[in-house]
């Protein structure tokens, strides 16, 4: 490679970094890097991930490369462009081979400006047909070409994150395009609609980017389904509520934030905060239909929703905060994550933060007794005891004695024989 001394600091960096060389060496000069990695280098961040373009023998080269960089090599496939991913304990690198379609027949295929430079490793020239640098430099999302949300419409998802991860404005006319494919985007492959949903719930934007996409015509209710008319429930205020008492979280209890921090952005929370079933006139019947039918929850999500939605109370007394943490189990963050975001006005913060760390003391000493006690008695036991068999009286009295253990009220094998020496003479009397 050459000096790079016309190139901005940050892509004289990229091309100096170890990665980079490596690539270099084994794809030649005539490879480019491409997309996000520049518009990154450009913008002065440093990304993790690396796009690389190549014409011809790329899965020679993606596995030569692979040893090189001690990489998992993975075939993406492609019917115009051929792709490999190359993953790697650091970055992940994408190589794309244009099968001698030109380097700007490539770029022309992708998003928007920004992402449709390339820089050649033997010239170390920036090849810049659309204006992306110019675009960078004023802070604008364009559109490359006008077809570039019609040829995949999963773009207008990624054109709303892109909005508020770089905080760029959109160009009016990029916009009506997005508008205008919005309505294909339910034709897309659930698994590619629900990753791009799910890093825009996750973004700290999250109630713009839902924002976003209702002007975009894209319904940003959750709860449509096919047999059911999509039901117009304000996703931004779920939200809302969700960065409140998050927020209520990082200011009074900062040792729990980075706890229940993943729970507050999770779809089966954004999912159940926002159900239709807590608003006037919904039936619950009707709103857990369309939980059940929703295609963006898996199907443990789609339990846990439906658990979720007839959470109502969270107790702070010992013995039921102990029973609460065994009947949630590993799921006891999400109920706190909804319970805190959507109780009633009447539990303030101060109780709501009260019963947080209430729980979350509990989970931490007593963990182990609660979520998984060993049984004090076997079921034999209980029976002679009782001078019965096996039935339903021994299950009876065995749930009964688990529920005093998890609760905390009872903790010896000798209290345990008590107890049943207690039920016998009761039902003896």
């Amino acid at each position: 490679m050459c000096s790079h001394t016309s190139l901005p600091d940050f892509l004289g960096a990229l091309l100096e970094s170890s990665v980079v060389r490596t690539i270099y060496s084994i794809c030649g000069a005539e490879a480019s890097l491409v997309g996000g990695v520049l518009r990154d280098a450009l913008l002065e961040r440093h990304a993790a991930d690396i796009d690389v373009v190549v014409s011809g023998d790329g899965g020679g080269i993606a596995e030569r490369l692979a040893v090189a960089l001690d990489a998992r090599l993975v075939h993406l496939g492609g019917e115009r462009f051929a792709s490999y991913r190359l993953v790697s304990a650091e970055r992940i690198v994408d190589l794309w081979d244009r099968r001698g379609q030109s380097l700007e027949d490539d770029l022309r295929r992708r998003d928007l400006t920004i992402n449709s430079m390339a820089l050649e490793l033997g010239s170390e020239r920036l090849i810049d047909p659309f204006g992306g640098r110019r675009d960078i430099h004023e802070h604008r999302l364009k559109a490359t070409t006008a077809k570039s949300f019609s040829e995949d419409p999963l773009r207008v998802l990624r054109l709303v994150r892109f909005r508020v991860s770089l905080d760029f404005d959109i160009e009016p006319k990029t916009l009506e395009l997005a508008r205008q494919s919005a309505s294909e985007i339910s034709a897309l492959a659930i698994e590619r609609i629900r990753t791009e949903v799910e890093l825009l719930i996750r973004h700290p934007q999250r109630v713009e980017a839902v924002r976003l996409l209702s002007s975009l015509a894209i319904s940003p209710s959750l709860w449509e389904s096919a047999n059911q008319p999509p039901v117009e429930r304000d996703l931004c205020e779920s939200l809302a509520r969700l960065e409140s008492w998050s927020e209520e979280i990082g200011r009074s209890a900062a040792d729990l934030a980075p706890e229940i921090d993943t729970y507050l952005t999770s779809m089966a929370v954004l999912f159940a905060a926002a159900n239709p079933a807590r608003a006037d006139g919904i039936a619950e019947s009707q709103a857990t239909e369309a939980v059940r039918e929703s295609q963006l929850l898996t199907r443990r999500e789609r339990r846990l929703v439906e658990r979720l939605v007839h959470l109502s109370s969270v107790p702070y007394s010992e013995s039921e905060a102990r029973w609460f943490l065994h009947r949630w189990g590993d799921r006891w963050l999400d109920a706190i994550a909804v319970w805190g975001a959507c109780s009633e006005p009447a539990v303030g913060p101060g109780e709501r933060l009260r019963r947080l760390s209430r729980l979350a003391g509990l989970a931490r000493e007593h963990g182990a007794d609660i979520f998984e006690p060993a049984p004090l008695l076997t079921g034999d036991e209980v029976g002679q005891r009782l001078s019965i068999g096996p039935g339903p009286e021994v299950g009876r009295c065995l749930d009964a004695l688990r529920r005093l253990q998890i609760q905390g009220r009872m903790g010896t094998r000798d209290e345990a024989l008590a107890f049943v020496d207690d039920r016998k003479t009761g039902e003896e009397s």
